[in-house]
């Protein structure tokens, strides 16, 4: 079962009837709106950590992306690995 899933609209207002009402049967609903972003859950539960797959051109970026990251406040769980 899928946690959470993004998905990028052109027209957030006219999709927002829609995904107001998909995730209803499932406990679902809007639990946060920021007009250009929707977020979509279950209200009270707690945040859990994000695991992303980047590419990038060499190990040096990935380290820098990771030093600018941290740098900026996100917590990193452990070291970019293959």
């Amino acid at each position: 079962m899928l946690d959470h899933l993004g998905i990028q609209v052109s027209g957030v207002a006219a999709g927002a009837g829609f995904h107001d009402r998909v995730p209803a049967p499932l406990g679902g609903a809007g639990v946060t709106d920021f007009g250009q972003v929707i977020g979509y859950g279950t209200d009270g539960r707690p945040a859990r950590e994000v695991h992303s797959a980047l590419t990038a051109a060499d190990r040096a970026a990935v380290d820098a992306f990771r030093a600018a990251a941290v740098a900026g406040g996100a917590t990193s769980l452990h070291a970019p690995r293959v």
